[in-house]
């Protein structure tokens, strides 16, 4: 599983800009599942409500997670997304500022 180094960190404000996937917020829960027993959640970052009143919540994922999902896109039939059902779930990818998660602040603290 591939994850990017988050670089500095400002622990006052605890937002990064990372990766995410587009969820309807009836659908966070069976997705952030799906993700996590891939591997694909990543879990140094909170889950965030998208503040443009769409009802989407935006879940970190791996890099790993966006290759599969270019992969599945990509190929000429859908067995590929029969594979993972929580990729027909999926709005949209994109970046979002998110709060880190507290065992990743605490990480950080503790190397300082």
């Amino acid at each position: 599983m591939s994850k990017k180094h988050m670089g500095k960190v400002d622990l006052q404000s605890s937002q990064v800009e990372t990766s995410v996937v587009y969820v309807k917020s009836a659908n966070a829960k069976r997705v952030k599942v799906e993700l996590e027993s891939k591997g694909y959640l990543d879990k140094r970052f909170k889950m965030v409500k998208v503040a443009d009143g769409t009802y989407l919540i935006a879940l970190p994922v791996t890099d790993d997670c966006l290759a599969h999902l270019r992969h599945s896109l990509d190929a000429s039939d859908n067995d590929n997304l029969a594979d993972h059902s929580f990729a027909s779930l999926i709005v949209k990818v994109g970046k979002e500022v998110v709060s880190l998660s507290s065992s990743s602040i605490g990480k950080i603290k503790q190397k300082r």
